[in-house]
């Protein structure tokens, strides 16, 4: 009877001590745990959301910032500090290489319009200059164009059939917004031989007549220059633009301007050109051919 009341007595369930010393407390909070497991994956879901959504959120609007206006400051500034680098480094340039020799500016009038003509000497072994040259009377710029000058060049440059109101007395040269380029050394290490063999045209026969030589017409006066050209270099050239100076003694009296489209190796051309004024004596024409060699574009390749 003793063993019977032993097993029929209650038992003190926190009393209870696992072996492995697992507590009653532990087995409570355990199971609160599991009773409550949607909870809690509902809220870490909720959450992982939310930290997803505030991240998302931040890239978005980082995107769209730099997009609308942080992207295009940084362009700018991006920009901004190749010029200003471009603009130091023509100025380095400007400072090792000799400026140029300019010459007077001279004026001819035809017809009520006028052509001007320099003279410009690069004195340079290493540089090329590219830039504006303007025709200024009293300070004030009345026509420009563009040109360039290779190393060691002696060059004519002409602004041709500028309307002008009155006769530009004591025109003057003004070089604007000139830039250099150093040769480099290793690609061309003879740049004399470079020049020679892709500037080798030769011209022959130059002839001048006189308005009445050239008998076109008795009313009109116009002059005529006759010349043939060889295209004497291993190159084919697109366009081969030629500047032509009439010179009575030893100093300009007229300029003109011819181009020569698709000018092969080889080739030779006879040219006639008609000057709509009439020269005083000429006593000699010369034609300057005038490429920038440097330029891979000139060149016809097949």
């Amino acid at each position: 009877m003793e063993k019977g009341n032993k097993l029929n007595r209650s038992i003190d369930v926190n009393q209870f001590k696992d072996r492995e010393g697992i507590s009653v407390g532990k087995l409570n909070f355990g199971l609160w745990i599991i009773s409550h497991r949607r909870f809690f994956i509902t809220a870490l879901i909720v959450f992982l959301l939310a930290i997803s959504a505030i991240f998302y959120g931040y890239s978005i609007y980082g995107y769209v910032d730099y997009f609308f206006f942080g992207g295009k400051k940084e362009r700018l500034a991006i920009e901004q500090l190749a010029e200003d680098q471009s603009v130091a480094d023509i100025q380095k340039l400007r400072n090792v290489a000799d400026p140029l020799q300019l010459g007077g500016m001279q004026t001819f009038s035809h017809n009520g319009r006028y052509d001007f003509l320099v003279k410009i000497v690069n004195p340079n072994k290493d540089f090329l200059s590219s830039f504006e040259y303007c025709a200024t009377v009293a300070g004030q710029e009345v026509a420009c164009q563009t040109g360039f000058i290779l190393p060691l060049e002696n060059k004519y440059f002409s602004i041709l059939n500028k309307e002008i109101s009155s006769f530009p007395t004591n025109a003057t040269l003004a070089i604007r917004n000139q830039g250099w380029q150093r040769i480099d050394a290793h690609q061309y290490p003879n740049w004399l031989d470079f020049a020679s063999s892709h500037l080798n045209f030769v011209i022959s026969s130059t002839t001048f007549k006189t308005a009445k030589q050239t008998g076109i017409s008795d009313k009109l006066e116009f002059d005529s220059v006759e010349f043939k050209i060889a295209n004497k270099t291993a190159y084919n050239y697109f366009e081969v633009p030629l500047n032509i100076v009439a010179f009575s003694g030893n100093s300009p009296a007229g300029a003109n301007y011819y181009s020569l489209s698709s000018f092969k190796s080889g080739e030779t051309r006879d040219v006639k050109i008609i000057w709509s004024n009439s020269l005083p004596s000429i006593s000699r024409v010369e034609i300057y051919p005038s490429l920038n060699i440097l330029k891979s574009d000139i060149y016809i390749r097949y």
